[in-house]
């Protein structure tokens, strides 16, 4: 099989923009970076690769990628998880493959390295022993003029391991283990440089942290400001509450006032109407007896004059006594009938009145239903969200 057809064509691979991490920028306290520092790396080109190509594997090859000078010797490669970039482990740089470092599982197409990390991960691992202590001082014995002109990068493994590990206890401890260890009298001229190179790269680590910690106090104070504004609106929403409840209850206070004066004078209103149906009651049974009485005295004159008409008729009598009866007979009875149809008007009268009297009552009450019915649906629903607030 030739190289042409083992190697994958121009549209399986994958372009990823390499970048490294500057040393004044890693948080070597907490081993991490954000990744919003990503403006600060500085590019050191792209490459295209297989994407099943794992990490472990572009290590070897990555001077063909870049070039051997613009390869370090020692790095480590970085995984951007959230919002931090993490440094991946050489256990892990045989799993994780290109593709992962790509669209769609990242964001950019980006792939980070840190220089020099194998250097300093002695800084999170276990205290060393005293075999090595022993071997420290014995290889701590170099020219000024080459820890001067070096970075901590390039100090041998132990003297870093041995120098950090001074960093993080006292001074004066350190220096009566080295003569219960050794029973040597002090420091010798190369170690104190060591020790002081190291403490001006701590200090400059504090520097940084303090420089990104007064970056985050502007933030810090918005977050601050908006949680006292939450707290405020929160407080006049309550006080808007409290106010609208006692708008409820002085509204269904004099609602109740409305209710019971309406209902007393009803009440009035009944109580006088029974009270004259029943004062009456006796007045109108008489009323109808004379009513009955007048019916059979107008009954009787009637046909007494229409037997004497007849009667006169039989004798012949004059047109004009003829005349005269018939227009008394007939006068009388129009009266009478005057009469019942103002009784009947008058009884009419009443019904209506009373009719119209218990339609207004009814349309009253009916009003008074609506208004209850909408005060308990306001109170249902006052209800329904005080207890949403309280979950």
């Amino acid at each position: 099989m030739s190289f042409s057809q083992t190697r994958p064509p121009t549209s399986e691979l994958v372009e990823l923009h390499v970048f490294y991490v500057p040393e004044d920028v890693w948080n070597f306290k907490l081993n991490t970076i954000s990744a919003d520092h990503i403006s600060t790396f500085i590019s050191a080109g792209f490459i295209r690769a297989s994407p099943c190509l794992t990490l472990r594997t572009l290590r070897e090859q990555l001077g063909k990628y870049l070039g051997e000078d613009a390869v370090a010797d020692k790095f480590r490669f970085l995984k951007c998880i959230g919002k931090k970039l993490a440094v991946v482990k050489a256990k892990q740089e045989t799993e994780l493959e290109l593709k992962l470092f790509a669209p769609p599982y990242a964001l950019y197409p980006e792939l980070y390295f840190l220089p020099g990390l194998d250097h300093l991960e002695s800084i999170y691992s276990s205290s060393s022993t005293t075999s090595e202590r022993q071997h420290f001082y014995e290889d701590a014995a170099v020219p000024s003029s080459y820890v001067h002109g070096s970075t901590i990068l390039n100090l041998p493994k132990r003297k870093l391991e041995k120098s950090l590990a001074f960093l993080e206890s006292p001074p004066i401890n350190h220096l009566s283990q080295n003569q219960e260890e050794h029973g040597s009298s002090g420091w010798n001229k190369n170690e104190k440089e060591i020790i002081q190179v190291l403490h001006d790269s701590k200090q400059h680590e504090g520097v940084q942290n303090n420089r990104n910690q007064e970056k985050l106090i502007p933030q810090r104070r918005k977050e601050i400001e908006l949680a006292e504004q939450l707290e405020q609106r929160k407080a006049e929403r309550l006080h808007m509450e409290r106010i609208r409840e006692e708008l409820i209850k002085k509204a269904k206070g004099l609602l109740e006032q409305n209710q019971l004066k309406r209902y007393h004078a009803r009440q009035a209103w009944k109580k006088k109407y029974f009270e004259t149906k029943k004062a009456t009651a006796s007045l109108e049974d008489y009323l109808n007896k004379l009513r009955q009485d007048l019916e059979l005295s107008h009954q009787k004159l009637l046909s007494q004059l229409e037997a004497r008409h007849s009667w006169k008729r039989a004798k012949n009598t004059t047109h004009v006594a003829d005349s005269k009866n018939a227009t008394i007979i007939q006068i009388t009875t129009e009266q009478h009938e005057i009469n019942h149809l103002k009784r009947k008007l008058d009884n009419i009268k009443m019904k209506l009145t009373i009719e119209i009297k218990m339609r207004k009552q009814a349309a009253s009450d009916l009003r008074v239903l609506r208004a209850e019915l909408a005060q308990k649906k306001i109170q249902s629903s006052l209800m329904l969200q005080t207890g949403k607030l309280v979950i």
